[in-house]
């Protein structure tokens, strides 16, 4: 693959119930890499936390162009559960 730019992040929960949000990442860092070796912070806190709703759209603070993109989860429940479960992550261009 190339570079690639974009300037939002469409964010798949696998739960999305109201009563709990136990497998849910709460906040991510986003990091862009064009070597897949030296990392650079897009954004430092992004709220992923969506009880109700699986799908959540983060518009993203400027727009990047890499080739390679890594998510890293920085809040979450760990009273309820020791799983995190993402079902899509995908960047685009709006």
């Amino acid at each position: 693959g190339g570079l690639y730019e974009f300037n939002q992040l469409k964010w798949t929960h696998r739960n999305s119930s109201n009563v709990t949000t136990n497998f849910q990442a709460f906040k991510i860092k986003v990091f862009g890499s064009d070597d897949n070796e030296n990392w650079t912070v897009l954004e430092e806190s992004m709220d992923t936390k969506s009880p109700g709703v699986a799908e959540k759209e983060l518009p993203l603070s400027a727009t990047y162009i890499y080739r390679y993109i890594k998510v890293e989860y920085i809040d979450y429940d760990t009273q309820n559960g020791s799983l995190l479960c993402v079902a899509e992550f995908n960047v685009g261009k709006k």
